[in-house]
């Protein structure tokens, strides 16, 4: 096998955990409709991917649907969980493209973010300026303390805190 284009894109966590029960989806739905012949898999792939999943959901806040919600987004259809009775909205990719847009629209324009960063951020959920200095290289000499505060405003408003 052959790398034709070592890390063409970046993944959040959400995206990852999406793309893996998708193919859990789709080889079900080929087992049920074809056979477990064809539903056949790779030997370690289901160790993974229960391991990956299994990380992710564990992670604090890894729920979308615990995220504040968006000003702009139209109302939703929610559920109720049946463990707390509290509503939630469901999130798709789309709309963590929009959280994604306004988060990157939202931060300071003077200040310029590596994309491994911005994931962080994502991802991390930095909550003070000790977890921003571990996300952000070099954060003292790019940013004041009051920027700072406005990049972990812009990170809490779209994508919420790491609290369970």
């Amino acid at each position: 096998m052959k790398v034709i284009t070592p890390r063409s894109a970046h993944l959040t966590n959400h995206e990852v955990l999406s793309h893996i029960q998708s193919l859990r989806q789709k080889y079900t739905h080929v087992h049920l409709t074809h056979g477990p012949a064809r539903a056949l898999k790779a030997g370690n792939l289901e160790t993974v991917m229960h391991e990956v999943t299994t990380y992710l959901t564990s992670l604090p806040n890894h729920d979308p649907s615990t995220w504040p919600p968006l000003d702009s987004s139209p109302k939703a259809t929610t559920t109720i969980d049946p463990q707390n009775s509290s509503p939630k909205v469901p999130v798709t990719l789309n709309d963590l493209e929009k959280r994604i847009a306004g988060f990157l629209s939202s931060l300071p324009p003077h200040i310029y973010f590596e994309k491994p960063e911005l994931l962080m951020m994502i991802n991390n959920r930095p909550e003070s300026q000790a977890e921003l200095y571990l996300v952000v290289e070099d954060v003292e000499a790019r940013m004041n303390e009051e920027e700072q505060g406005v990049v972990l405003d812009c990170v809490k408003k779209y994508f919420g805190g790491m609290e369970e």
